[in-house]
């Protein structure tokens, strides 16, 4: 699933929220709080809303432009990317792409069945996410500027 999105913010506003969400639930999972530099490559176990469990490997950490992990369950190994292209000082466009692997003929039928009717949630949710982190910069633009003219 490939999704483009066009954001009123900049690239480094943008990679930075998405790292710091990173960051956050490396934290939350791990105990631990590695520099940016150090993401790539990092591996950890993190517990599914389902109750499973889940390898959680980054795979690619390259500020500010693309940040990529690969979730493993025992079914299937989700990779998750996110590009983010500079197309002004103040605009950005992100290109979310998430792909499966099935480890067997089951599971990727499986998968094709649930992608194709859950496909369309997904995709809605994920263009939420990208509006929320948006969203988010212009709010704390805003409140910088309250507090500058105080």
């Amino acid at each position: 699933m490939k999704i483009t999105k066009k954001l009123v913010i900049s690239q480094k506003e943008c990679f930075d929220t998405i790292i710091n969400s990173v960051l956050h639930d490396v934290k939350q999972t791990t105990g631990k709080k590695p520099l940016v530099q150090k993401l790539e490559g990092m591996k950890f176990k993190r517990k599914m809303a389902n109750g499973s469990e889940a390898i959680m490997i980054i795979t690619k950490c390259t500020p500010p432009e693309v940040y990529e992990f690969q979730t493993k369950t025992h079914v299937n190994t989700h990779t998750t990317r996110y590009t983010i292209e500079n197309t002004s000082e103040h605009t950005c466009e992100v290109v979310y792409d998430e792909t499966v692997e099935a480890k067997t003929a089951m599971a990727r039928w499986n998968n094709i069945l649930v992608g194709g009717i859950l496909g369309f949630t997904r995709k809605k949710r994920i263009t939420r996410t990208l509006a929320g982190i948006e969203a988010y910069v212009i709010q704390q633009h805003k409140e910088l500027a309250a507090k500058i003219e105080k």
